[in-house]
């Protein structure tokens, strides 16, 4: 009897076994990769076989392919919306990879990994649009007076040839640099300063404004030597021939200018025809150091000396030299103050007037003592 049980025992424990086992074999069969093959456009593909990654034999591809993303493709996509395997970092522009997956770092234009995957760093201009376009503006500049300096553009697409058009404070530059893609000048004068920018055409006719550049002029720290130094009254050689209206007139101040400024040798051997006024100042300066000059000198754009107003006008006592003297219960007080800015002598202040002599007894007045 016992017997018996065993043996029904054992033959059940046998069949039981070999039941797990076929149920095992099933099992793995059906987890078995499919090897049927599809394309991106098959609407029958699952998406476990369009992730599994083609350049390699491990399972990989299907750790990728278990993650969000929004890619075709095999990939991991961040920040980006592009199609393709790409891993996009801070891109802010549509980074894409084709089928074998791009990485793309801080893009920000159309960037494209390659079939076989790619790096792009930084790419901040397709190479192959054509739109006429500026891809780099010209950059505002501070130089240092009498300096060189220059402002550059360059362009993109569109059809050649190009043409341009250069502007200083929205008026068009004529000669020198004014039609090139690059400006150049020297900072000769204050009246370079001011704002730049330029019109490009190209063969169609298509026009680009760029941005704007502001070029500053910075004033050396250098002081002023000793000799002559000049300004004129012939305003016409300012309009006409540009010489130094920008210091007499300009924004910056009204100076006087040291002789070494008359560069050409035209106003010291004109000086009555233009005009010119000359001073001599006997020593070195150093910069921004001061200096003064008597209220009775006479210097054009600056100062014009003012007749004693208590002076007599009629014909016994009129003295065109003297009328400028001090007396008749006046005095004529104050000084006219320059400071010295690399050869140049700035106006500053001009205190110059007439003070009446609260003692002062006219004539009539005085007790003869007889």
């Amino acid at each position: 009897m016992n017997g018996r049980i065993l043996k029904k025992i054992r033959n059940f424990r046998l069949f039981s076994g070999l039941m797990i086992m076929a149920l095992t074999i099933l099992s793995f069969q059906n987890c078995a990769p499919q090897n049927a093959s599809c394309s991106d456009n098959n609407s029958n593909c699952s998406n476990e076989g369009s992730t599994s990654s083609p350049s390699t034999s491990t399972n990989q591809g299907s750790i990728w392919s278990s993650r969000p993303g929004n890619g075709n493709s095999s990939g991991v996509n961040i920040g980006g919306s592009s199609g393709g395997g790409s891993v996009s970092a801070g891109g802010s522009g549509g980074n894409t990879g084709s089928s074998g997956g791009g990485i793309t770092v801080g893009g920000g234009g159309s960037s494209s990994g390659g079939s076989s995957g790619g790096v792009s760093t930084g790419g901040n201009d397709d190479p192959k649009n054509t739109t006429f376009r500026i891809t780099k503006q010209p950059q505002g500049v501070s130089v240092l007076e009498k300096a060189d300096f220059q402002l550059d553009v360059t362009i993109a697409g569109g059809d050649g040839p190009y043409t341009f058009q250069w502007y200083k404070d929205s008026k068009a530059i004529n000669g020198g640099f004014g039609n090139y893609s690059s400006y150049m000048d020297n900072a000769s004068s204050y009246g370079k300063e001011g704002t730049y920018y330029v019109v490009v055409k190209d063969g169609k006719g298509q026009s680009i404004q760029s941005s704007l550049a502001r070029v500053s002029i910075l004033e050396p720290a250098v002081g002023c030597v000793a000799g002559s130094y000049f300004t004129y009254t012939v305003a016409s050689y300012d309009t006409a021939y540009g010489y130094f209206g920008e210091y007499f007139d300009g924004p910056k101040g009204k100076f006087l200018l040291h002789s070494s400024f008359d560069i050409y040798n035209f106003l010291y051997p004109n000086a009555s025809w233009v005009g010119l006024s000359t001073y001599s100042v006997p020593s070195a300066l150093q910069y921004l150091q001061k200096t003064w000059m008597s209220c009775r000198t006479t210097v054009p754009r600056i100062h014009t000396p003012q007749p004693n107003p208590g002076f007599p006008t009629d014909y016994w006592y009129y003295n065109n030299s003297q009328k400028y003297n001090d007396g008749y219960g006046y005095n004529y007080k104050g000084t006219l103050t320059f400071e010295c800015r690399n050869k140049k002598l700035k106006f500053v202040s001009n205190t110059c007037a007439w003070e009446k002599d609260p003692n002062y007894v006219p004539p009539e007045q005085q007790n003869s003592g007889y």
